[in-house]
C-alpha cells in the first residue's frame, strides 16, 4: 500500500512543492541524486571511475508539455556528452523520451533525439533511452527502432513485470537491434498488465537475461544491461554466465547511485563490470518518490524525518 502511495505522490504538486522545500527531504535526496548541476554530477561520476565503476548519467526531468522545455533538455545533454569527453569520463547518457518533447510532437522527439544520438556518436559515447510508463511503450519502441535504422550507438529498456515484455524482447532479438538494460519495473501498474508478485517477477527478470546470453541472442548481437540489486536475480544470473563461459565484459549489471555501494565494490573486486546510473538536476522529486517507494527502509527513514523523529 506505501508503495502505490508514494507513485501515486510523485504526480502530486502539492506534495512536490512540500518535499522540495523541506530541508530533511533535499538531505536524503542527494543520497540518490549526485547533485542539481552538472558540474556535481562530472564530480561524482570521476569518483566512481576511480573506483573502477562505470556510469550512465540522466538529467532528470520527464513529462515535458512545452517544446522550449524540451529543448532545453535537450540542450543540456548535447552539452553534458561534450563535457563526458572533454573529461574522458567512462559514462554514457540515459534519457526519457517524455523530457524530449514526446507529449508535444512524436516528430519534434525523434529529431531531438536524433540529434543527441548523433552528438554521442561523435563523442564516442553510449545513449540509453530509458523506459516509461506502460503506455509509452510502444511509442519508445517505435521511436528505438527509427533511431537503429541510423545509429548503433542507442539502446533502450524494458520492464518484466509487464506481460508483454518477453514478446517484445523476443521480437527486438530477431531484428538484431536487442541493446537492452532488463529491469523489473518501477511504475504502479495494474494487474491486468504485470505481475504484483515479487517472486514471479524475480523470475521473469532472470529468465529475460538468460534469453538475452541464449547463444542464438548473442549471434545476433543481443547486449544485457541488468539493472537490478536484487541479489536473488543478479546472482542467478551471474552464475549462469559463468556456467556457459561468457566473458566477463560481454554483458554488465547496473545499479541506481547510492544503493549498495558496499556490494557495488565488492562486485567489481570479484570481476564483474558494473556501471552505475546517477541522475542529476533540479527535477529530482518523481525520481526520489520512486526511489523511496521501492525500499522500504527508505520509506521508514522518510517517515521518521517528516514526523521529526
Amino acid at each position: 500500500m506505501l508503495r502505490h502511495s508514494f507513485i501515486a505522490l510523485s504526480h502530486s504538486g502539492a506534495m512536490q512543492r512540500f518535499v522540495t522545500g523541506f530541508p530533511p527531504a533535499r538531505r536524503m535526496a542527494r543520497r540518490f541524486v549526485a547533485g542539481e548541476e552538472r558540474d556535481e554530477a562530472l564530480s561524482v561520476i570521476r569518483a566512481l571511475n576511480q573506483a573502477g565503476l562505470l556510469a550512465t548519467v540522466d538529467f532528470l526531468g520527464e513529462h515535458v508539455t512545452e517544446r522550449e522545455a524540451a529543448r532545453a533538455n535537450a540542450g543540456e545533454y548535447l552539452t553534458l556528452l561534450d563535457e563526458l569527453a572533454r573529461h574522458d569520463l567512462q559514462a554514457g547518457i540515459s534519457l526519457k523520451l517524455s523530457a524530449m518533447g514526446l507529449h508535444v510532437d512524436t516528430a519534434f522527439c525523434l529529431e531531438n533525439m536524433r540529434e543527441i544520438v548523433a552528438r554521442a556518436r561523435e563523442r564516442r559515447r553510449f545513449v540509453r533511452i530509458d523506459m516509461e510508463e506502460s503506455a509509452l511503450v510502444d511509442t519508445t519502441l517505435d521511436l528505438y527502432r527509427q533511431l537503429r535504422r541510423e545509429f548503433d550507438n542507442v539502446g533502450t529498456v524494458l520492464q518484466a513485470y509487464l506481460f508483454r515484455t518477453r514478446n517484445d524482447l523476443a521480437a527486438l532479438i530477431e531484428e538484431g537491434i536487442a541493446d537492452i538494460r532488463l529491469v523489473k519495473g518501477a511504475y504502479d501498474e495494474p494487474a491486468s498488465i504485470a505481475w504484483q508478485e515479487r517472486r514471479k517477477i524475480q523470475e521473469e527478470l532472470a529468465d529475460l537475461c538468460r534469453m538475452m546470453l541464449s547463444a542464438d541472442a548473442r549471434a545476433r548481437h543481443a547486449r544485457l544491461a541488468l539493472g537490478s540489486h536484487d541479489d536473488v536475480v543478479y546472482n542467478a544470473v551471474i552464475a549462469h554466465a559463468l556456467r556457459e563461459g561468457l566473458a566477463p565484459d560481454s554483458w554488465e549489471l547496473q545499479f541506481l547511485y547510492g544503493i549498495r555501494r558496499n556490494e557495488q565494490r565488492r562486485l567489481v573486486a570479484a570481476g564483474q563490470r558494473m556501471r552505475i546510473y546517477v541522475p542529476y538536476g533540479h527535477s529530482w522529486y518523481p525520481y526520489f518518490m520512486r526511489r523511496l517507494a521501492e525500499r522500504p527502509a527508505n520509506l521508514l527513514f522518510f517517515l521518521r524525518a517528516l514526523v521529526g523523529d
